[in-house]
């Protein structure tokens, strides 16, 4: 039993109250003095909503636009993961990947895809060749050099998002091809 299931089961049999399931919302209903609600999100043992109405009406009311939300929320979600699914296909052998990463600058690494299996990738590092008037700066555009090869392949697994995760601080998605 997931710690959010005991929460949920203490509240309900402590305060004889009523469960409803609704997507990825909890919904908790009870009286005490006036109708309180407490809603809890996928996961989470804390209600991200526990509050007190006046009416069962305005209580109802509330109810439903949280349920409202939360399926117009799973909606957008679905349709943002089959878009990167899509962009996910295109990740194969030959495609320039790139990496903007930085606190108080912005670095840029290039990879290049070299193998694909299912979803684990196996990618090559590559050089930066810097735009002709930033050659002797570390500010400005840069494109990627194919001809330039840093350190040793490695293989990464494709993330729902259709990127790849190289570091805690840093993932790579698909180049647009602007510099």
């Amino acid at each position: 039993m997931t710690k959010q299931e005991q929460v949920i089961r203490d509240m309900v049999l402590r305060l004889e109250a009523d469960l409803e399931i609704h997507g990825r919302l909890k919904i908790v209903t009870y009286q005490d003095v006036k109708p309180i609600v407490a809603i809890f999100a996928k996961g989470s043992s804390k209600p991200f909503a526990h509050y007190k109405f006046k009416t069962l009406e305005s209580r109802a009311a509330f109810i439903q636009k949280q349920k409202d939300a939360d399926a117009e929320n799973e909606r957008s979600e679905q349709v943002y993961l089959s878009k990167q699914a899509e962009e996910a296909k295109k990740l194969q052998p030959g495609v320039i990947l790139y990496s903007s990463w930085g606190w108080e600058q912005t670095n840029i690494d290039w990879y290049e895809v070299i193998e694909r299996r299912g979803q684990m990738l196996t990618v090559q590092q590559i050089g930066t060749r810097r735009m002709a008037d930033d050659e002797y700066y570390d500010r400005g555009k840069c494109l990627p050099d194919p001809a330039v090869k840093i350190g040793q392949p490695f293989r990464k697994r494709v993330t729902k998002h259709g990127t790849i995760n190289l570091e805690s601080y840093k993932w790579c998605g698909l180049w647009d091809g602007e510099p």
